[in-house]
């Protein structure tokens, strides 16, 4: 996060510079307008980075037990957080590694043709982000339904809670309801997080501590993944811009040379998106014992493992060899 606003920043200093140079394409300077093109472009990466190492954050403080932690996991035991984070980030960086050398390829270009290759691998760093992005939402939701609706639904079935909760909870299918999100807020009102909480802490007390935060860090942290979802939307709108932008008309195209569509569609969502997350920072919502929580929850998961063996083992998982 600290490189992606250090990045922007700096970007949009340079693209303000730029201004004065506005003689033939602009890639032919080496100055202000390719500091803003490399890092307007590039340090966005970052900033799916951090959301793509949220998703274990998530489990292991919305899954207060090993088996919790398993069936809240869009992928079970399959794919565990780590190689999640692993790949998806792994990815991003290869996309900021083709956004880079297409922008170096324009920057050295000479001749139309090869300010078309540039223009390419660019197009293709971008598509690729646009496409794991989009992926990384599919995944992200369904772990939204599982934490918020699919758990609610499995509590009010228990046993013990069937009685208070049962009812019309019952006969709510787990797997179509995903299907179904306008059903989502009715479920969710029915069942508070904290009884749920409550109810797991008897078997496994080593969830968030929600009695000790005060009313605005719980409103927080319930709220926290539904905003941490809006800023992800508001960069996937900034990635498709970028991609339409070039794509379509290149950098003479009427995207390109607007400067409205960057600021609605570029500046104004990614601002938004880095004041959400700023203000509804881990600390903030977690506060200092939950965070102390999380990465004992993280150890447990993991047995004590390393940083390189949790890897190793997530990937042993993958193939069914754990």
């Amino acid at each position: 996060m600290f490189l992606y606003l250090a990045g922007e920043t700096i970007g949009y200093v340079g693209r303000v510079l730029s201004v004065s140079n506005i003689a033939g394409y602009s890639l032919e300077s080496t100055g202000d307008y390719i500091i803003q093109f490399t890092l307007l472009t590039i340090c966005p990466n970052f900033f799916n980075a951090a959301i793509y190492s949220q998703y274990g954050r998530f489990l292991y403080a919305y899954g207060t037990s090993e088996t919790k932690i398993q069936e809240i996991n869009v992928f079970g035991k399959k794919f565990q957080p780590t190689i999640m984070s692993f790949i998806l980030i792994f990815i991003d960086f290869a996309c900021i590694f083709i956004q880079a050398a297409g922008g170096n390829i324009l920057r050295a270009a000479k001749t139309q043709q090869t300010l078309n290759i540039g223009n390419g691998v660019y197009i293709a760093g971008i598509a690729l982000q646009c496409f794991s992005m989009s992926c990384f939402t599919l995944l992200f939701s369904k772990l939204m339904y599982n934490i918020h609706v699919k758990s609610r639904l499995l509590f009010a079935r228990n046993k013990d809670t069937f009685e208070l909760y049962g009812g019309d909870l019952q006969t709510t299918s787990l797997n179509g309801t995903y299907f179904c999100p306008w059903k989502w807020a009715s479920i969710i009102n029915s069942v508070s997080l904290e009884e749920v909480y409550r109810y797991e802490e008897k078997s496994q007390p080593t969830t968030i501590p929600l009695e000790e935060m005060s009313t605005t860090q719980r409103k927080m942290f319930k709220y926290y993944p539904f905003i941490l979802t809006i800023a992800f939307i508001l960069a996937i709108i900034r990635c498709f811009y970028r991609l339409f932008e070039v794509a379509i008309g290149g950098w003479n195209g009427y995207l390109m040379s607007h400067e409205i569509f960057l600021i609605v569609l570029d500046f104004i969502p990614l601002s938004i998106g880095a004041l959400l997350t700023c203000i509804f920072s881990e600390g903030f919502v977690f506060g200092k014992q939950g965070i102390k929580i999380l990465k004992q929850t993280k150890l447990d998961h993991y047995q004590g493992k390393s940083s390189r063996k949790r890897l190793a083992y997530d990937i042993k998982t993958m193939f069914g060899k754990s």
